[in-house]
């Protein structure tokens, strides 16, 4: 009996012990949902993560979500979904506590809570920039079905998206040449330009996280080329998690294009690859040129390492490689063109913080650009023609910013790059350094931020040059803000406007560069007004940007010794307003409006050009821009329809182009105001599986003479991810 119950009171221990040990092991869970904090929908897929770690866990369809196995303790999780902003939540977990967590997320569709840096050089949220800046989101470009950077911003107010003489895409900004506007790729220059301008055809648009747009003069910040504005592309990062990506399209003109990126963290090792492969057939690009085939193969990484004590280290490197063939018309023959592109963009960045008092950012960088260009005419049994241009940019730029005290903060560097040329176009392989120092402070009086700051560039064979700016902001209520800036700008001759000496194939004349050209100077001002809630968004603002020692090419000689040359003889004046507005209209049904007004005086060689709505300075730069877009959500939001129109007003070209027209300069040459209609629609099956499909010029509005050449354009894709 005895030997009974000691075993009776062993069992019940062990029975005791094992349930304790059950419990103390328990797997614990959190459970909870995602909504959409204004119309209650429950957001689908959404990836919830624990900071810190490599544990989450994706929301079904009904937007419920499970992370299974934890440990008791106190945790910090996130919520995201793409269109929204970030949601966080703490939470504790033990064994008699089971937490159901609610994210409710606001839509990001006004974009005031995402960070930007190229107003500022300095990380700052969009709502809090005293410079007026312009924000396109990743979800703004997968609506469209862009394929590079061109399509990216062809729909924005002022903007007008042109060819080039050798086909590619540049841009207008509120009336401005390409070439004085900068772009950036993760703030550093690129390498390659054509005629002095960056081709956006050639950066794809599945590497864009976002796009940042500063408008007026920014060279206090970035020295030359920055004299009209900033464009920065921000290049997408790492995810907390691992993710797979697939993306497939196919369209008008044998549109081809794929892209595969894995991205993740890893013992705490970011790292991001990228594949890109475009390919498109025959099509139509501007009067003069028509594309037989062209395809775009690039590949990219990324990699961020632990933080050590020397602080953050960030790499990347990127290889493209670009093939193009088209028919050129010439004065006298059809010329059959190849290109061939070789490009290389590589940067190493540095981090470090020392709390809340200083932040130390350095990035190295080196653009490589070799480019051939193939000419023969069509009809005639001539070898053709060949010239290479080989471009490299190495760089280094530094920031340091310095919090002094409450509400006072200070931001210095110094930048340098060597920029080596070398081409068949000019006589001599060519080198030019720049070495540029800034400073700004920005103070904190209670409503008022105030920005004051500038550059000083000294670049090889030229004068130090000074750029100064002024920036302010002040918040009349949270919901109401007003900005203004003013700031001086200027861009080097490029080394085609002071060094070339080439004949043109096909051409009647000879380009002969200037070495005796001086910088171009811009003075700008730019004044807006914000007013914002949770559910509609407007913002007004006029600017006006005065240009002087513009470089103008011009010709002399005479048949058959013609010669084609440059020169500091031409002013212009760009004023302008421009008008957004962002709302939700009802529930799930968002539009916006933006209104642009661009109006150029133009003073070419001392004689000032009849300037009225009609004629913008003699420039092809229609002064009325409209864009409107409607964004319909159904199906608990796994269905989106959007739909985009864009208005160009009518506009007089200039004489010169008259001429080339065969023309009578005397007789205004009018281009009518035309309407561009699009509309996509994007349905996620589940979270593995997305489907989007669109039309671009609904209405097939085309014109031979001053484009658009396309016409109605489809596209269908799918993507899937893990």
């Amino acid at each position: 009996m005895k030997k009974q119950n000691i075993v009776i009171n062993i069992f019940v221990f062990l029975t005791f012990c094992v349930s304790v040990f059950t419990v103390s092991a328990e797997s614990l869970d959190i459970k909870g949902i995602v909504l959409d904090s204004k119309t209650g929908s429950v957001l689908p897929y959404a990836n919830v993560t624990i900071e810190g770690t490599n544990r989450g866990a994706a929301a079904n369809s009904k937007g419920e979500f499970i992370i299974k196995n934890v440990t008791a303790g106190e945790y910090t999780l996130h919520a995201k979904v793409i269109g929204y902003e970030t949601g966080e939540q703490k939470t504790t977990v033990s064994a008699q506590f089971n937490p159901q967590i609610r994210f409710e997320l606001n839509e990001s569709y006004f974009q005031m809570d995402q960070v930007v840096i190229t107003a500022t050089r300095s990380e700052k949220l969009l709502q809090d920039v005293p410079v007026i800046t312009e924000f396109i989101s990743q979800t703004e470009i997968e609506e469209k079905g862009a394929d590079d950077l061109a399509e990216a911003m062809e729909d924005r107010p002022g903007i007008l998206v042109e060819s080039n003489s050798s086909g590619g895409k540049i841009l207008r900004m509120n009336g401005i040449d390409n070439k004085r506007i900068l772009i950036l790729m993760d703030g550093n220059p690129i390498a390659g330009k054509i005629h002095d301008r960056v081709e956006l055809n050639m950066i794809d648009s599945d590497k864009i996280d976002h796009i940042e747009i500063v408008k007026g003069p920014g060279s206090a910040l970035y020295g030359s080329e920055a004299m009209g504005g900033v464009v920065n592309i921000i290049t997408k990062g790492f995810t907390d998690n691992f993710d797979a990506n697939v993306n497939l399209k196919t369209g008008s003109h044998d549109l081809y294009s794929s892209n595969l990126n894995l991205s993740g963290k890893k013992n705490g090792i970011g790292y991001r690859i990228d594949y890109d492969h475009m390919s498109q057939g025959e099509y139509k690009n501007s009067t003069e040129i028509s594309f037989k085939d062209q395809k775009i193969d690039a590949i990219n990484g990324k990699i961020s390492f632990p933080e050590i004590a020397l602080g953050n280290f960030e790499a990347s490197v990127e290889y493209k490689e670009h093939t193009q063939k088209a028919d050129i018309a010439g004065y006298t023959s059809i010329n059959e063109t190849e290109t061939d592109v070789d490009h290389w963009n590589t940067n190493l960045n540095w981090n470090k913080k020392y709390g809340s008092l200083l932040n130390m950012n350095a990035t190295g960088y080196i653009s490589d650009n070799f480019r051939t260009y193939k000419t023969a005419p069509q009809s005639m049994p001539q070898a053709a023609s060949t010239d290479t241009t080989e471009e490299n940019i190495i760089g280094l730029k530094t920031d340091f910013l310095v919090s002094a005290m409450k509400g006072l903060s200070f931001n210095v560097g110094y930048d340098y790059s060597n920029n080596d040329y070398k081409s068949d176009r000019v006589t001599d392989k060519i080198t030019r350094e720049q070495h540029g120092v800034f400073t700004q402070a920005e103070v904190l009086i209670k409503k008022l931020t105030l920005n004051i700051g500038g550059r000083y560039d000294k670049i090889t064979d030229f004068d130090g040059r000074f750029s100064p700016r002024v920036s302010a902001m002040f918040e009349v209520t949270p919901e109401l803000k007003l900005r203004s800036s003013w700031g001086a700008g200027f861009r080097a001759p490029s080394f085609l406007e002071m060094y070339s000496n080439f004949s043109v194939p096909g051409m009647p004349f000879t380009v002969i560069g200037n070495g005796d050209l001086t910088e171009e100077k811009s003075n700008g001002t730019n004044v807006g007004v914000e007013y914002s809630n949770d559910k509609f968004l407007v913002s007004g603002s006029v600017f006006q940007n005065k240009f002087t020692d513009l470089i103008a090419d011009y010709t002399y000689g005479h048949p058959p010794f013609m010669y084609y040359s440059y020169q500091n003889i031409d002013e212009a004046t760009f004023n302008g307003f421009e008008l957004q507005t962002k709302i939700y209209i009802i529930k799930n049904l968002s539009g916006s409006l933006s209104y642009n007004y661009t109006k150029v005086k133009y003073i070419e060689d001392s004689e000032t050009m009849t300037n009225t709505d009609e004629t913008n300075g003699g420039m092809d730069v229609p002064p009325h821009t409209i864009s409107v877009r409607l964004n319909y959500r159904l199906l608990q939001n796994r269905l989106n329809l959007s739909v985009r129109n864009q208005y160009y007003g009518k506009v007089t070209i200039n004489s010169q182009f008259a001429l080339n027209l065969g023309t009578d300069a005397d007789a205004p040459v009018k281009k009518e105001a035309y309407n561009l209609l699009d509309a996509s629609a994007a349905f996620k099956v589940n979270r593995f599986f997305k489907v989007r499909a669109g039309v671009n010029n609904i209405r097939d509005y085309t014109n031979d003479v001053f484009g658009p050449w396309f016409g109605r354009q489809y596209f269908v894709g799918v993507e899937t991810s893990y």
